[in-house]
């Protein structure tokens, strides 16, 4: 807890391990991912939430040229406003959760999802009690906010880019402060493309090592707000490799 509170107060990134998330579940989601991205590019354009929600079903989000440069697929942890409405949101609110799209020819997707999801919400809410117990509230400071919570699933898969870039970096995810309280991220891939911005140095970007065993953490806008701006939310981004494919 000591060094989530150092780290939080700084950097605002950090890397865990011996999590307890079996590599089983990691591996089948991004399996589940790799099925999602060779489906048909007309298909892929049907798979966006019926309402048109940015935060659910899958969105293909283009460079200035119309090359896809980010697939992201994502869901809730409610299927529906119903279910919202079912653990105590008002309706109205409940509204906005909308409805989660699956793609009906991939069902193991659903099935990695959710199992995952189930066993990353389990380390979010372990760590949450660090989070209270380094805030000096206790282990149990946070549960209260647990049966509410309205966590998001998302799985952005950067595809290869064949060309030469135009200019360095290309960023493919624009820089951005998280505005929830936790983020949990696996990273993939043969290069380090997430980046931090340094907080001491304005224009300075950190590179986050790509390490498959472990999980990267960082806090949202809600946790500096509940910090009382003690743990800043720190911008961060995603860059295109120097290196095509």
């Amino acid at each position: 807890a000591r060094e989530i509170d150092e780290t939080a107060r700084t950097v605002g990134f950090y890397q865990i391990v011996g999590h307890g998330v079996p590599r089983s579940l990691i591996d089948a989601v991004h399996d589940a991912r790799a099925s999602l991205s060779a489906l048909p590019e007309e298909r892929k354009a049907q798979l966006m939430g019926p309402t048109g929600h940015p935060f659910r079903g899958l969105h293909l989000n283009r460079d200035d040229a119309g090359v896809v440069r980010q697939e992201r697929f994502m869901c809730s942890r409610f299927d529906s406003p119903a279910d919202a409405v079912a653990v105590g949101y008002d309706r109205e609110i409940a509204e906005y959760v909308d409805h989660n799209t699956w793609p009906a020819e991939l069902p193991g997707l659903r099935s990695a999802v959710d199992a995952y999801f189930t066993r990353t919400r389990e380390l979010g809410r372990r760590l949450m009690g660090l989070f209270a117990i380094a805030a000096g509230m206790g282990r149990d400071g946070f549960a209260a906010c647990d049966p509410m919570n309205a966590s998001s699933f998302a799985i952005n898969y950067y595809p290869p880019r064949r060309e030469p870039l135009t200019h360095t970096p290309t960023v493919l995810f624009r820089a951005h402060a998280d505005v929830g309280t936790l983020t949990l991220v696996h990273q993939r891939g043969d290069y380090q493309g997430l980046q931090v911005h340094h907080p001491d140095q304005p224009g300075t970007w950190i590179d986050v090592p790509v390490i498959d065993d472990a999980y990267v953490i960082n806090v949202g806008q809600m946790m500096t707000h509940w910090t009382n701006g003690a743990w800043p939310a720190t911008r961060h981004r995603v860059v295109a490799s120097e290196n095509p494919d």
